[in-house]
Order: structure tokens, then C-alpha cells, then sequence
């Protein structure tokens, strides 16, 4: 069955169709990860946590809240601290990808481990 003349598409008409297709699409994906954005940028209050905190017992979100550690970041020091039993000294942070020197001794300030002299570990 053949289908009448005017209910046939021009060229432009298909390509104004796919345009707004492609625009309602991208719309609702956007609004849709607007709210996982607004969670992940979500300011955080340093004062409703004592600081420092045992690296091996501070959490993702705790992590979250420390100066210069992002998801990626909180999720390497987690399995690294897993994968290892425990972080003993603070240094070993050192060989979690995306620490380096700088901050390390950045996130020392919020974070410590048993084995570190200046809490009363060795």
C-alpha cells in the first residue's frame, strides 16, 4: 500500500524532525543528571568533623570532605587501604596514583595513620 504524497517528508523536514528529536534527547539526559551533579557539588561543612581522622577508618564521604581528594581519589585511597589490610603510615599514600608530595602533605592535616609518631603510633 502507497502512502499519499503529503504525508511524505522533504529533506529539510526530516533533517528539522532529527534536530528536535536529538534536542528533546539531549534535554531530558541533562535534566536528569542535574541532580546527580547538584548531589556531587553539594557544599560541604568541614566543622561537623573532628579532625584528624584515622585514614584507615574515615569513609568515602568523609574523604570527599578533605581539600584536594575527589571521587576518583577517595576510591583509589579506599582500595588501596583494601587491598593493602591497612594503611600503617601516612606516607604510603604516596603510592596511591594522583598523590604526590604536595598533597600528601596537604591531606596530612585531616588525615593520620596508627604508625605515625605524631599520634602516638611506633
Amino acid at each position: 500500500m502507497k502512502l499519499p504524497d503529503w504525508m511524505y517528508l522533504t529533506k529539510r523536514e526530516r533533517f528539522a524532525l532529527y534536530f528536535l528529536f536529538i534536542s528533546i534527547l539531549l534535554g531530558e539526559a541533562l535534566y536528569l543528571r542535574r541532580d546527580l551533579w547538584m548531589e556531587e557539588n553539594k557544599p560541604v561543612h568541614h566543622e561537623m568533623r573532628k579532625w584528624p581522622v584515622d585514614v584507615n577508618k574515615i569513609d568515602f564521604k568523609g574523604l570527599l570532605e578533605i581539600p584536594g581528594i575527589g571521587p576518583v581519589l577517595a576510591r583509589r585511597i579506599i582500595d588501596y587501604r583494601k587491598k593493602r589490610g591497612g594503611i600503617i603510615h601516612i606516607d604510603e599514600l604516596l603510592r596511591v596514583k594522583g598523590i604526590g608530595p604536595k598533597l600528601l602533605r596537604q591531606i596530612s592535616r585531616y588525615l593520620y595513620a596508627p604508625g605515625d609518631k605524631t599520634h602516638g603510633g611506633d
